[in-house]
Order: C-alpha cells, then structure tokens, then sequence
C-alpha cells in the first residue's frame, strides 16, 4: 500500500495563552534591566555564567492527538480514544552548550530528545486512507489496528548575547531543526493491509534565550524559537518556548524545574522542500514537565 497523506492535529488552546505570557514575561524583563546593563565593563570572572555544560532531563508531555488521513478535508481521528495510543508519554532528554569566545557572548547549543508512541485497538469506526491513484482504501470497524508515531528532535542553535552582566544573558538566536517522523498503521482482520508514512524535516529558527540570575544560587531562564515558511505547496511552521526556575547548590552543579511547549506544522505536496517528501499535512504538539540536572564547567 502507498502511503497516505498524514495530519496530527492538537486543538487545546491554553496553548496560546502560555506562550503569550511567556513573550509578554521576557519582554518585560528586557526593557526593565537593558538600560542598567553595563556588559562591556564587566569582569567576566566574576559573572555566574558557565563557558559550557552538559544535562540531561526527565521530560512528562501531555499529548492531544487528531489523525487526518488524504487530501482536502480528510477523515479525522482520535489517535488516543480510536487507535489506543497514550496521551501522557516520558521521555529522556539531552543537550550541552559551550561558549567559544574570550568575551563570553558567543554560544553554540545542540539539543536531543526522542518521542516515541504506540497503539494497539479494535477500531470502532472505519478509517479511509488516499491509496495509488486517489483511490480510497478502507480498514473496516473491526479491524484490530497496531499504531506508531516517532519523532526525534535534533537542534543546533547559536546564540550572540547583546546583553551579558552579572544579573542578565539575554541573547539573540538562530538555529535548525532536524525532526525525523514515521507514522505507521498495520491491520489485521476484515482488514489486512500495512501503511507507512517517514521523512526528515530539516527547519531553521530564530528566537530569543533569557537567562536571569536572581540570587547566586538561583536562576531563570526561558527561549522562544519560531520559524514560519510557505513557498509553493509547501508550508513549515514551529514555535518551541521553554521556561524554567533553576538552583545550583555548588558552582557546578545545577538541578531545575520548568515546561516545554512544542508546536510543529508541515505541509506539503511532493519534493518542495529539501528533505521533505511528503504529500499531506502533519502537525505535532505537546505541553509538559521538565525536570533535569546539569554539570558545567
């Protein structure tokens, strides 16, 4: 069986209302401390920033999946309710940075982390899928369907701090993603049949890191990353956001607490796009819990 064209669609909208505070948060904290920012004078030894670090983090996302298979207006699906995939998954992640100039305002991050979902149901209502030719494939209520969704997330991001003193890093970004995706249905039953859906979406971003030192010993720090794309038949659209509070109990060592949002949207008609040869539509989205500990150096 060809593949079919895929969406994944998430319809909570307390998603905007978190990253519109998030904006509106660091934006505040921009225009209240960069007139009282004097980086230039400052003695690097005596700042709290790190030149590099390694962490890993235990990562809870809360997921609310819709499925639209074909062109157009599709079928849509319940991926939790009708395929019996999990809306809580936790997952490991990883990332490290380095700081690779004397004045400190030069960074480069790279960033991990892999979200794997599966299912296993009887569907209760059939599921039409665009085969060859436009042709329509139908897998029968009754079937028993085995699901899968995998994303990895791979991200490299250089960031130049225009604003680097005791109390602030603020700093300009821009960066890629490479997010490798398969979607993939094999029935059983009235139905007999396999489908399978993969490509690698390379998409670049441009954002804004904070960094905040509230005490010594205590930190915040948030990002915001977006990219937006429509060219042709071919439409690329993500936003990631990330705050957290952090508490470094001895110099080198830091343990934090915050949320991670991603929304990811990819559309497409054939090759238009380097790496991405799809035909349909696939659009990813979670909230959830952080919790990590990082080694610096």
């Amino acid at each position: 069986m060809n593949a079919p064209s895929i969406a994944v669609e998430y319809p909570n909208k307390s998603y905007g209302e978190i990253l519109k505070f998030l904006f509106y948060f660091l934006s505040t904290i921009f225009f209240l401390f960069s007139p009282l920012s004097y980086a230039e004078g400052n003695d690097l030894n005596k700042m709290p920033w790190a030149r590099g670090g390694l962490g890993i983090g235990f990562f809870i996302a809360s997921l609310d999946t819709d499925l639209r298979f074909g062109t157009g207006v599709g079928i849509e699906i319940d991926a939790e309710k009708l395929l019996g995939m999990n809306d809580t998954e936790s997952v490991f992640r990883l990332d490290a940075f380095w700081r690779f100039s004397k004045n400190q305002k030069h960074r480069f991050n790279i960033n991990w982390f892999s979200l794997n979902r599966k299912g296993s149901k009887s569907i209760s209502r059939d599921i039409i899928i665009e085969g060859p030719e436009e042709q329509e494939i139908i897998i029968s209520a009754g079937s028993k369907v085995e699901s899968q969704l995998g994303l990895d997330l791979y991200q490299g991001v250089y960031s130049y701090s225009f604003i680097l003193d005791e109390r602030l890093d603020i700093a300009v970004t821009t960066g890629l993603y490479v997010a490798p995706i398969e979607m993939q249905l094999n029935a059983e039953g009235i139905f007999e049949g396999e489908s399978r859906e993969s490509f690698t979406a390379p998409l670049p971003t441009f954002g804004l890191r904070t960094d905040i030192s509230i005490t010594p010993k205590w930190f915040l720090r948030g990002r915001t990353e977006v990219f937006y794309l429509k060219y042709s038949n071919f439409t690329g659209y993500i936003l990631s956001a990330n705050g957290a509070i952090e508490y470094q109990p001895w110099k080198r060592i830091g343990i934090g607490t915050g949320f991670d949002i991603l929304h990811l949207l990819i559309e497409a008609d054939g090759e238009e796009y380097p790496g991405v040869d799809l035909k349909g539509e696939i659009e990813f989205q979670y909230i959830g819990l952080l919790i990590y500990g990082k080694l610096y150096f």
